[in-house]
């Protein structure tokens, strides 16, 4: 295998992949993700950008996973859009 051959698609951090360990240990994901935080987060914006979840949710997870510098802007651009729908959200249950 390789040493890092692939990139993370949240946080473009190299990493080795092996898609062999893939069809072993179910780790399918990996194939795009360097980690499962990124996978979730991921999966959150696409969830969120699709009307699945609240911006309130997408804004815990990223409370609860951190914000990175690293982020490739898609992601940036999405967890920025549940922020200020977060923030809006919160000033108008306040006026009420």
């Amino acid at each position: 295998m390789k040493d890092n051959n692939r990139k993370c698609v949240v946080c473009n951090t190299a990493y080795s992949y092996c898609p062999n360990c893939d069809e072993q240990f179910g780790t399918s994901w990996k194939g795009s993700f360097c980690c499962e935080s990124c996978r979730d987060l991921y999966l959150a914006c696409v969830r969120y950008n699709r009307g699945v979840i609240a911006a309130s949710e997408l804004v815990r997870i990223v409370e609860s996973r951190g914000v990175d510098d690293r982020w490739q802007d898609s992601i940036r651009e999405t967890v920025d859009k549940a922020l200020k729908e977060f923030f809006e959200n919160c000033d108008e249950e306040e006026k009420e």
